[in-house]
């Protein structure tokens, strides 16, 4: 999705989508002057005071909702370690029952892409970090499931450049100037 705005003096240009596409589309405006703003999803931080199982619930439906391809989906979530096992262990018990698949579909949780090259760049990164644990939901037709990747490094391109769509990054944190370190660890400052 691009939402462009022009006036006399710039264009500035909104662009809700898959990565990568707002470094194509300056060059394709052909204008010397463009502000370019790349939403990016958002993140949660779970504290070891929060009710975990709220946190689990909340974190999967949005996570996934609009198929994990708005700015306002969830991408990445620090959970504090004393919480951060049991967290994980809903998760691994709950994004499994999430079915994907056509929206028209009344057993279907969570709708399908028809993003050809963001699937294949999610399917990409995911095998890159093959090394880390992850749970799958169940899928309907060739639609790509949910993913949750756990321990994911802020050094990763996972975590750096969290791309749209229906992954879910989770890593834990001691404190809470360590979260905000690690949620702002990011090329488009995308954190708290």
């Amino acid at each position: 999705v691009v939402n462009v705005v022009c006036n006399r003096d710039h264009v500035s240009l909104a662009v809700d989508g898959v990565f990568g596409v707002g470094e194509m589309m300056p060059e394709e405006l052909c204008s010397p002057i463009v502000r370019l703003s790349m939403p990016r999803k958002s993140s949660m931080v779970v504290f070891a005071v929060s009710d975990v199982d709220s946190a689990a619930q909340t974190c999967l439906d949005k996570a996934f909702s609009g198929y994990g391809k708005t700015s306002v989906s969830i991408g990445r979530v620090l959970v504090q370690q004393p919480v951060y096992d049991r967290f994980c262990k809903l998760l691994r018990e709950r994004l499994p029952c999430l079915v994907v698949g056509s929206p028209l579909d009344g057993c279907v949780d969570v709708g399908c892409t028809s993003d050809e090259a963001g699937v294949r760049q999610l399917e990409g990164l995911i095998a890159e970090n093959g090394h880390l644990e992850k749970i799958v939901s169940e899928r309907k037709g060739s639609a790509m499931p949910c993913t949750a990747m756990f321990g994911v490094q802020p050094s990763s391109t996972l975590w750096t450049n969290q791309p749209l769509g229906p992954l879910l990054c989770v890593a834990p944190f001691r404190t809470a100037k360590e979260a905000t370190s690690l949620l702002n660890h990011s090329p488009r400052n995308s954190g708290v």
